[in-house]
């Protein structure tokens, strides 16, 4: 069964042909990716994942040529990778949400983001003040309608004071 073909010259007929490749240059730019991963302080696993995801796609794409020295080929298309990756990293430079705004203040970031279960002080006491101003007539509706609104006023209610 023939689950993997490139045509030209040197093509790999089968999978576990590319697969051998693949994990033998892995192997050979494996220093490369630890060195990366610990002088910029990147994932290793992500800089490997991108490795061979990167050495695959140079396989499937033909850009190998088998005929030369393809390690070294793959060495420096890997390391052009990582460093690629490294400018990228440090162009989104990921700042914690629990990181001081300033160094004299307590303040975070995370301080200034609304909260789903706190709500403004002023948007309190405006919301009492309107519920004030219902409650005389809301106390004296009748009816099914005036129970399920007294029912939503007393919710309200409840809900900010």
């Amino acid at each position: 069964m023939q689950l993997y073909s490139n045509t030209g010259e040197g093509s790999l007929n089968t999978l576990t042909e590319r697969e051998q490749i693949v994990l033998s240059l892995l192997h050979h730019v494996t220093p490369m990716i630890k060195k990366f991963a610990y002088e910029w302080h990147l994932e290793y696993d992500d800089l490997y994942q991108d490795a061979t995801l990167h050495l695959m796609e140079l396989l499937d794409t033909g850009k190998v040529d088998f005929t030369r020295n393809y390690e070294a080929f793959a060495s420096i298309r890997i390391h052009w990778r990582l460093l690629d990756k490294v400018r990228y990293t440090q162009r989104r430079k990921a700042v914690s949400l629990d990181a001081a705004l300033c160094i004299d203040e307590e303040m975070t970031l995370a301080d200034l983001l609304p909260s789903l279960y706190s709500t403004d002080p002023a948007t309190v006491v405006l919301v009492k003040e309107r519920l004030e101003n219902l409650e005389t007539s809301v106390r004296y509706m009748t009816g099914t309608h005036g129970v399920a609104v007294r029912s939503r006023y007393e919710t309200a209610l409840a809900t900010y004071c």
